[in-house]
């Protein structure tokens, strides 16, 4: 939202219903904000044919300037992929670097069509992420930020094995996320370094697709609901599952709606 400027002191507030226009002192003009593709874009418009939309968005409110500028405000929408099925998700393992259980080249750019706009690709380092992006997209950008938790000792342990030998380094590990696995990487670490992921991706407009991990993803969810640390062990993520957020001044949820039924 833009900073009021001197001429908001030529503006007062209406309010109908859900909806709040700022309306200048002039008679039949208005500030009216309209979302675009890439942002929110502010521009005035006659009264009469405001009248006439419903697409106000009560989040975003414009103030009033000339016909001749535009002021554009970039958005950045970003949707997190969890990576495809591995053996160590079913076998419950703290993972390595693995590859997919499914035949990913013979499915290859299968799920493509999955987005109406071109859409750019990022993905972790690891291999289960790259073959996982290559469904979407047969180009993508590697980002060691979102690389999977650092388990540290524990990779290749499943966790029935690690209760039997180490119970209590185990249970305090699940209370307390500043504890790190023995060489790894605690989940306070975790969240802080994805936290300073998404300040980058607030910089960078457009739509964005990130291939990454279940604990990277607690950690956005953490990261954007402001939740406690303690929450982060009661998020599950299934594999192939999505998160959409989008950014204009600062990141929210999004919930994507059912596509409509054809006719």
């Amino acid at each position: 939202t833009p900073k009021p400027s001197s001429a908001a002191s030529d503006v007062y507030k209406r309010q109908d219903r859900n909806r709040v226009w700022l309306t200048p002192s002039r008679p039949n003009t208005v500030a009216r904000p309209h979302r675009t593709g890439t942002g929110v874009l502010f521009c005035n418009e006659p009264w009469r044919r405001l009248q006439q939309r419903c697409c106000i968005c009560p989040a975003r409110v414009g103030l009033p300037i000339d016909n001749a500028r535009v002021n554009t405000v970039q958005a950045t929408r970003l949707t997190l992929i969890c990576h495809a099925r591995t053996a160590a998700q079913k076998l419950a393992r703290f993972p390595r670097d693995e590859p997919l259980e499914l035949d990913w080249q013979a499915q290859a750019l299968s799920r493509a069509g999955d987005f109406k706009r071109s859409i750019r690709v990022l993905c972790g380092p690891e291999l289960r992420t790259r073959q996982s992006a290559q469904l979407f997209s047969a180009e993508h950008e590697v980002q060691d930020a979102l690389r999977d938790c650092d388990f540290g000792a524990w990779q290749g342990l499943r966790i029935d094995e690690l209760q039997e030998r180490e119970p209590e380094a185990l249970q305090a590990w699940l209370r307390d996320p500043q504890l790190a696995p023995p060489g790894g990487e605690s989940l306070a670490q975790l969240c802080q370094r994805v936290a300073q992921w998404l300040e980058v991706m607030a910089q960078r407009p457009g739509h964005w697709l990130a291939v990454t991990h279940p604990f990277v993803i607690r950690a956005v969810l953490v990261q954007v609901l402001q939740a406690p640390l303690a929450s982060f062990n009661q998020i599950d993520i299934e594999p192939l599952s999505r998160l959409d957020l989008s950014h204009a001044g600062r990141w929210r949820l999004r919930l994507p709606g059912a596509p409509t039924p054809s006719r």
